[in-house]
């Protein structure tokens, strides 16, 4: 015997599946991609001739403009603190000498690179000795 459903003939699996309810919606299931599928490889690394012209840069300027050199100086400073600390680029943002942040240790010469009160994440963030002059001259002056 045929099943009859609202004015319908259906076959015996869409039988079941009309006497579950409202029709549903297929979600296919879902797999995640591993890191190596999402991140692009590196193409490019910066030669240590290369960094040396970022820097040069960065103290000279552009020929054609006077005052270039000084608006560089973040820029510098950026520089010397990723050269000196081998940090990644958010840990550099968040570099700061405020008192309250209990980064800079200026009696041992000691750069924390997590911030009081953020907490430690397995990007681990650490505490380096800062002995460089362009280093030194970022964090004093």
């Amino acid at each position: 015997m045929t099943p009859y459903v609202q004015g319908m003939v259906c076959s015996r699996p869409l039988f079941e599946l009309c006497l579950q309810g409202p029709p549903h919606r297929y979600v296919p299931p879902l797999t995640h991609k591993t890191r190596n599928q999402v991140t692009p490889g590196r193409t490019y690394r910066l030669s240590v001739n290369a960094i040396g012209e970022l820097l040069d840069y960065s103290v000279r300027g552009a020929r054609n403009y006077a005052g270039h050199a000084d608006r560089l100086l973040p820029f510098r400073r950026y520089l010397s603190a990723a050269i000196c600390t081998l940090a990644r680029p958010d840990a550099i943002y968040d570099m700061n000498v405020d008192r309250n942040r209990e980064q800079w240790m200026q009696n041992e010469r000691m750069f924390a690179l997590n911030p009081a009160g953020r907490i430690q994440t397995k990007k681990f963030r650490p505490i380096g000795g800062c002995r460089s002059p362009a280093f030194l001259a970022f964090v004093d002056g």
